[in-house]
Formats: structure tokens, C-alpha cells, sequence
């Protein structure tokens, strides 16, 4: 949902040029001008300064490693958090009638922004430049620039300046020495090189990498979901973690998929909903097979156990059909004294073939 980007101080004066739409050839073929009516700002200063007079401000009351040499161009002295408007919020998609276009829900939008400025302005304290663009990445976000300054911790300085010469402070509130070189025993010109000496002089220096270290970023994103529904502000529960899992993507990687794939950010949306929709369906599916399952396995083991009682009882009907077919065998045997007791038919044959 957020991403972090960080930019040299020579970039600046460019860089709110473009938030602020103010560049007539604007280079990034990302923005659509017919939607820049709705982008606007959020104040960051009540300082009646300009934002840029107010980075300066802030970047000449602190201390910058290198300064006056070629470190300072190279130092970073800018960061931004780009947060981008989670679309469960509001579907911004713009509304076209008699070619005007407009937000459907601007409040909760509005609310989003400011909150986060809020937790943003709160927890860095130089927060000097606040843009909500529509007009560009597909969905909407805002850049929230910030001047990476924190307190020195003199008590851990494990040396004491030698001052040979006495900085002054100059009018934009920087520290500067007068002279840049020294004279040696010999007589000897020697260049001064104590500029990190000079950090004695300032309460606060820049630093990106103590400001956003890794425990910074990880913290991040959880510390603001848990100050927008502290205040009850929409979006607490769509601030995701800083690892996307495929499911944010930030506004500088979205352009750069856009380009390769022609896809867009709400094309990626309905393909990650329908994506849901589909496991959820798989799901129940699963469940149901599962059930079903688990039912055969029932209706197996009582055919198991109708087939056992068939068995039983065809044997049963075996021994009862033998006791059957045994019992007139040993009827007709115990009547065999027929013969004897009729014995007397043979005597009066015997006897009528004597009389013949």
C-alpha cells in the first residue's frame, strides 16, 4: 500500500513542479490531464512559508555530512511516502456526463488522506509537501514528502571539536567557517576538513538511514493501520503489511507492469476478485467432496456388514436345508419292517400255488 522513494536536494525544485501539475511538458505519459481537476493538496506547514521554503528552511537548521563538497549532491535529503487509496474504501472511477468528471465518494477519500497526513506529520515532524493525485497510476494516491532530519545524540560523540576557527551562522541558518584552511607549525596552509566537526553546532542532522531504518519500515505500515481505526478513520482495515504477497503493488512497479502487459491497476482487481471467488469455490467443493467422502466410507462399511449377515445367513439355510433332506431319509428307514410285517402275501402266494 505505501512505498518509500528518496530523492537528492537538486531534485526537488523538479520534483514539486511536477505533483503540482506546474510543468508544461511533463515527461511521465502516466497522467491523464483530464482527471488533474481532482487532485489537490493537504497544507504541511503553518509556517506562511512555500513548501520549497520550508525544505530549505528545515534542511539549512540541520546538519548534512558532506556539506559545502560533493557528498551533499549526493546525499539523500528528501523522502516520500507514496500511500496508495485502497479501493475497498470508495470505487473512485470517475463519472462522465456532459464530459465532466467527478469523485463518487470524496468524504471517506478526503478522510483517508488526511489521516494519513496526520500520522505522517506526527510521526516525522517535517513533513513538507502533501499531493493526492487521480490523474495517475490508475488509482489514487498521495505523495507525502518529508525532510529525513532526527536529533544528534551529542552524549554519543566520542570526541571534542577542536575549534580552530569559529563557525558562523548564516543567513538561510546554516553553520559555515569562515576560513577553510589553517596554518600548520611550518607555516603551512592546510585544508580543514573537520566538516563532521561541525555537527556540534546543530541540534538535528539528515540522515535517511536513521530515520527509515529497517525497523521503520517494517512498523510502518502496522503503526498506521492501528492509528486510523484508533481514530476511526475508513481504510484501517485495508492498510496492508510492506511484504505485497501479490497483493499490492506499489505506484512506480504498477507503472512499469502497465507498460509491459497493458494492464491496468482495476484490471488486476477484478482478476484478484474473480481469483477469490474461484478458491472460494474450489473450497466448497473440497468441502463437499470431503463430505461425500466420508459418507461412501459409511455406506461401505454397512454393505460390509450387510454382506457379512448375508453370509451368516446362507450358511444358517445350509445346515437347516441338510437337517431338512436327513430327517425323511430316517423316516423311510424306520418303516422298513414293511416287508415283515405284510410277510404274510408271500405265505398265501405259497399256499394258492399248492392248491394248484
Amino acid at each position: 500500500m505505501a512505498e518509500l522513494e528518496k530523492f537528492t536536494d537538486s531534485s526537488i525544485v523538479m520534483l514539486l513542479k511536477h505533483d503540482e501539475r506546474k510543468l508544461k511538458n511533463d515527461s511521465n505519459k502516466e497522467i491523464d490531464s483530464s482527471r488533474s481537476g481532482l487532485n489537490y493538496s493537504i497544507p504541511c506547514n503553518t509556517t506562511g512559508l512555500s513548501d520549497l521554503d520550508y525544505y530549505k528552511q528545515l534542511l539549512g537548521n540541520s546538519y548534512l555530512y558532506g556539506r559545502g563538497s560533493k557528498r551533499e549532491e549526493e546525499a539523500v535529503t528528501c523522502c516520500s511516502w507514496v500511500v496508495t487509496l485502497p479501493k475497498e474504501i470508495s470505487n473512485y472511477y470517475t463519472l462522465k456526463s456532459n464530459d465532466s468528471i467527478t469523485r463518487l465518494n470524496p468524504e471517506k477519500e478526503e478522510a483517508f488522506f488526511q489521516g494519513v497526513h496526520d500520522f505522517i506529520s506526527a510521526r516525522y515532524g517535517t513533513c513538507f509537501h502533501c499531493s493526492i493525485h487521480y490523474d495517475e497510476g490508475g488509482q489514487p494516491h498521495g505523495h507525502f514528502f518529508i525532510a529525513p532530519r532526527t536529533k544528534i545524540d551529542h552524549d554519543r560523540i566520542h570526541y571534542k571539536t577542536a575549534k580552530t576557527h569559529t563557525a558562523v551562522r548564516t543567513e538561510s541558518g546554516r553553520y559555515e567557517f569562515q576560513y577553510r584552511f589553517k596554518t600548520d607549525e611550518n607555516g603551512q596552509r592546510i585544508l580543514l576538513k573537520n566538516y563532521a566537526k561541525m555537527s556540534d553546532y546543530y541540534d538535528f542532522k539528515i540522515s535517511s538511514a536513521e530515520v527509515f531504518n529497517k525497523a521503520e519500515l517494517q512498523h510502518f505500515h502496522r503503526d498506521l493501520s492501528d492509528y486510523l481505526r484508533k481514530n476511526q478513520i475508513p481504510g484501517a482495515d485495508q492498510v496492508y503489511t510492506g511484504v505485497t504477497g501479490g497483493k499490492n503493488i506499489s505506484v512506480r512497479s504498477m507503472k512499469e507492469f502497465t507498460r509491459a502487459t497493458g494492464l491496468t491497476l482495476e484490471s488486476l482487481k477484478e482478476l484478484q476478485i474473480n481469483q477469490e471467488k474461484l478458491r472460494d469455490f474450489i473450497r466448497e467443493k473440497e468441502f463437499t467432496i470431503a463430505d461425500l467422502t466420508e459418507q461412501l466410507k459409511l455406506k461401505d462399511l454397512e454393505i460390509s456388514q450387510c454382506k457379512e449377515q448375508i453370509h451368516t445367513l446362507e450358511k444358517s439355510l445350509e445346515i437347516q436345508k441338510e437337517h431338512t433332506i436327513q430327517e425323511p431319509e430316517q423316516a423311510w428307514g424306520k418303516s422298513a419292517d414293511w416287508g415283515q410285517k405284510n410277510s404274510s402275501w408271500g405265505t398265501r402266494e405259497h399256499i394258492y400255488d399248492k392248491e394248484f
